[in-house]
């Protein structure tokens, strides 16, 4: 993934111009590190009149030159727009996320509303939102509370599979934690890669430990 002109600097005009719409041809590609966030950028999108929306899943763990758009926002003045959410949860990238990184995840395509699935990993059972598109075909279902949802995490994992050339747990799970808005730690050392979840709700406290060997 490339911004239009990874070359132009990214100054303040070059943010503005970014994060108002005003002008193409900018340095930057806007993610968000909240999974409502992009649902809510999407929807926006598509209001504004878009035909074809796509959200992109990309691991941002190392990747350089991301920058905050709400700390941006705020510092060029530009809380006082009609919409300043929109900045809230969304990092700029400046240049390009390179093909052979192998950092794309998943792509979720399409307009049609969201409808909520279920993803299961490690004995987790989560509810999430993902557009309409990316439902089809799929059979198995997974009962979460009372209802019977789409299960999408072999899609999923075939998804991390195709756009990384590996069947990888140890993106497919803070993947999942990600699109279920759950917070985790993630961390690399001798023994292999460690993910802890701490899940908090009413009156409950779960502490997922989750281990691969590389």
């Amino acid at each position: 993934m490339i911004a239009r002109n990874p070359s132009r600097p990214g100054d303040a005009q070059a943010c503005r111009d970014h994060l108002l719409w005003q002008r193409p041809g900018g340095p930057f590609v806007s993610f968000f590190t909240n999974r409502y966030a992009a649902l809510r950028r999407r929807q926006w999108t598509i209001e504004q009149g878009a035909t074809e929306v796509v959200i992109v899943a990309v691991w941002l763990k190392e990747l350089s030159r991301i920058y905050d758009a709400f700390a941006i926002a705020r510092v060029l003045g530009l809380e006082k727009v009609d919409n300043p959410d929109l900045f809230l949860d969304e990092v700029l990238i400046h240049g390009e996320i390179s093909a052979d990184s192998y950092r794309i995840l998943a792509m979720f395509r399409g307009i049609q509303p969201t409808v909520d699935i279920a993803l299961c990993v490690h004995k987790m059972n989560m509810m999430v939102e993902v557009p309409g598109d990316f439902i089809v075909g799929v059979q198995v279902r997974t009962f979460i509370c009372t209802r019977r949802l789409p299960d999408l995490t072999v899609k999923l994992g075939d998804e991390i599979y195709m756009h990384t050339g590996r069947s990888d747990d140890a993106k497919l799970f803070p993947l999942v934690l990600s699109m279920a808005n759950l917070a985790y730690f993630y961390e690399i050392n001798a023994a292999g890669t460690v993910i802890t979840c701490p899940s908090a709700g009413l009156g409950w406290r779960i502490e997922a430990f989750v281990q691969w060997r590389s």
